[in-house]
């Protein structure tokens, strides 16, 4: 019985003799599974979000601020930051898309 994914015989898994396989790349292509690439926009847009939110508060005025361990609107700002850096790589996304055809 040969179990998909394995070397027949070594117990060994593709992936783990190609580590890009276990990265989320595509072996016949080589580009990016894209739930891969989803989450590294999230990952993406949540980190470029709050480092405009830090860099900006202490410009915001102060029920602006996010107090910790409260849901006040600061929390809502910096949401809405890493929302719109959300909404900007998924248009650049969509365009270089678009180009590309």
């Amino acid at each position: 019985m040969v179990l998909k994914g394995f070397l027949p015989g070594s117990g060994i898994s593709a992936a783990s003799r190609n580590p890009l396989l276990k990265w989320g790349f595509l072996p016949e292509t080589g580009k990016m599974k894209p739930l891969t690439v989803k989450w590294l926009k999230y990952l993406v847009a949540i980190l470029v979000g709050n480092g405009v939110y830090f860099a900006l508060n202490p410009y915001l005025p102060e029920p602006a601020k996010h107090h910790p361990f409260k849901f006040d609107l600061g929390t809502l700002v910096d949401f809405w930051l890493c929302l719109v850096v959300y909404g900007l790589l998924e248009l650049a996304s969509f365009l270089r898309k678009r180009v590309e055809r």
